[in-house]
């Protein structure tokens, strides 16, 4: 891996209920396995050289008896806080292999350019198509999926535009297709990281962050208020 930072969501660690049900020598074990993980591959995977890693040789990294991880690995396993590849037999984190597949999509779909398919519609009222014109919020928003259509994104488009405007960095038709198709595989609460990354990193585009999503900041406005539009959230099963 090109990172060594793994992304931690703390909030979900300490709010899942179910996760703080399983003991603490399990959890302990559960944080290796991830660092493990984080430098596996495929990316995920806990294994080493590319090759699966035996329970042995797991045990012996966690530092535990055979006996011992057996057990804990049983607890992981009933948890689903980890899986066993059905092919190979290696051990993996299903949530990990997920976003690692979101971050690559999104980061594929911004070097594509986008999906033309957005254009359609924004013709110049003189039936012109200028590559020039600037975007607004809403021809923005309105080009979002439904998925992305919350009103933290709404807030997050708003102060990204606001943004720009003081950077006098001109938004065009075509950098906006491809900031959506770089946001569009992933959740409205991680694009919402990656706007807010990029702002407080002052950048003048959507990157992925160095840490995986980055840390989760409060949703503000240029007036440093926050946004009270009325958008009804899609909510995504």
């Amino acid at each position: 891996m090109k990172s060594y930072s793994l992304a931690f969501d703390t909030r979900a660690w300490l709010g899942d209920a179910e996760l703080r049900c399983v003991p603490p020598e399990a959890r302990g074990c559960l944080i290796d396995l991830m660092c493990y993980a984080h430098q596996g591959q495929p990316y995920g995977h806990v294994s080493v050289s590319g090759k699966p890693m035996t329970d042995d040789m797991i045990a012996r990294l966690l530092y535990l008896h055979p006996d011992e991880w057996a057990r804990i690995k049983t607890i992981l396993l009933e948890s689903h806080r980890i899986y066993v590849a059905e092919h190979t037999g290696s051990i993996y984190i299903k949530r990990m292999v997920r976003d690692h597949e979101q971050r690559m999509l999104a980061t594929e779909g911004g070097k594509r350019g986008g999906n033309p398919a957005l254009l359609s519609g924004m013709e110049d009222a003189d039936g012109g198509d200028n590559p020039r014109r600037p975007i607004t919020v809403n021809i923005y928003w309105n080009r979002l999926p439904s998925h992305l259509q919350t009103d933290e994104m709404r807030a997050a488009i708003t102060e990204w535009h606001e943004y720009r405007q003081r950077k006098k960095i001109l938004l065009t038709k075509e950098s906006m297709v491809r900031q959506i198709n770089q946001l569009t595989p992933l959740s409205a609460e991680q694009a919402v990281m990656w706007i807010h990354n990029a702002i407080d990193r002052n950048w003048r585009g959507l990157y992925p962050p160095s840490n995986g999503y980055g840390k989760k900041s409060e949703h503000r406005t240029r007036e440093g208020k926050e946004f009270t539009g009325h958008v009804k959230p899609t909510v995504v099963e």
